[in-house]
């Protein structure tokens, strides 16, 4: 016989309900449970990590591509996580304190390669390449434009990196190929270490991340 569980609360986490997500100690103890849902109700979910350590969360299979952003920064920069009501915004918004700024940071043509660490905050998959720069892959230059980080199937993400110097956070929205990380291993709300380029094609500048490590 299964007993319902009695949870915690994370602090951190919220799902798209807006209530805090109830901690699993155990994998096994989550898996337990979406189990039970499933032969309860018919409603499929899935397991995952707390990206804040918290032990296992649960999630409906078709918002896994939304798993858990941190509401709160434990960085050094004290900051709170809100989405905008309107969803068509192009970015969440993040409401800093003590002074603290979100600064988005532009790309320029010819921009030396950097290195960002930061937190995944928005996901957009298999950009069209072709709409962004106004161009056409048929086309000898555009081909030659787009190598070698801008072929095969391209992913979008915004990046939300803390700077202690400036006391900002710092916004990068960048362009990566699927092959560099997967769609099953980016997911909103981890931690992430990229290099990235700036990058012009009709006059139109981009970040693109070159190489990527978590």
């Amino acid at each position: 016989m299964y007993l319902t569980p009695t949870l915690l609360k994370c602090e951190y986490c919220q799902g798209q309900d807006g209530k805090e997500k109830g901690i699993y100690k155990t994998r096994q103890d989550a898996v337990a449970r979406a189990q039970f849902i499933k032969n309860d109700r018919g409603l499929v979910l899935i397991a995952y990590p707390c990206p804040r350590g918290n032990g296992f969360h649960l999630t409906k299979c078709d918002d896994a591509s939304d798993i858990d952003i941190p509401r709160k920064s434990t960085g050094a920069i004290p900051w709170e996580y809100l989405e905008y009501e309107n969803r068509s915004m192009p970015e969440p918004r993040v409401i800093p304190q003590y002074g603290a700024a979100l600064v988005k940071i532009e790309c320029t043509n010819n921009t030396q390669e950097i290195t960002v660490s930061g937190r995944i905050m928005e996901i957009i998959e298999n950009i069209n390449i072709e709409k962004l720069f106004q161009i056409n892959r048929e086309n000898v230059f555009a081909r030659n434009a787009l190598k070698p980080h801008l072929t095969g199937v391209i992913n979008q993400i915004t990046i939300y990196s803390e700077n202690k110097m400036a006391n900002t956070i710092e916004s990068y929205t960048l362009l990566l190929q699927n092959t560099i990380f997967t769609l099953n291993t980016l997911q909103r709300g981890h931690m992430i270490t990229v290099i990235i380029i700036g990058k012009t094609i009709n006059a139109i500048n981009k970040w693109v991340c070159i190489k990527g490590a978590y």
